[in-house]
């Protein structure tokens, strides 16, 4: 192996756990459209929840899997939104400078 990688299986997914449809829909219910800072939040309170062995260890893996998913989603969301609003500032002084000639 490569120095710090394993040849260890990655974990599995939420698709390739043997959850209820219905209890898929609640996770993903709970954790579409939260912004960056509430998904880290709920992670913390996942991680306690793992660690302090409340309710179904399981259900907390799935929770934690598409937490990350949309964790992502949400990095991009935020970093899209920073380069828009850079591109439209840009835009409007292009815009100020051809109206001022």
């Amino acid at each position: 192996t490569r120095e710090g990688h394993s040849d260890a299986p990655a974990p599995p997914v939420l698709a390739e756990r043997s959850l209820h449809p219905d209890v898929e829909e609640d996770i993903e219910n709970m954790l579409v459209g939260q912004t960056l800072g509430q998904l880290g939040t709920l992670e913390r309170e996942v991680d306690a929840a793992l660690q302090g062995g409340e309710g179904d260890p399981e259900y907390w893996e799935a929770v934690k899997d598409r937490l990350q998913v949309h964790k992502a989603k949400a990095q991009v969301r935020d970093c899209m939104a920073k380069l828009f609003a850079k591109y439209l500032a840009r835009m409007r002084s292009a815009a100020a400078d051809f109206g001022a000639d």
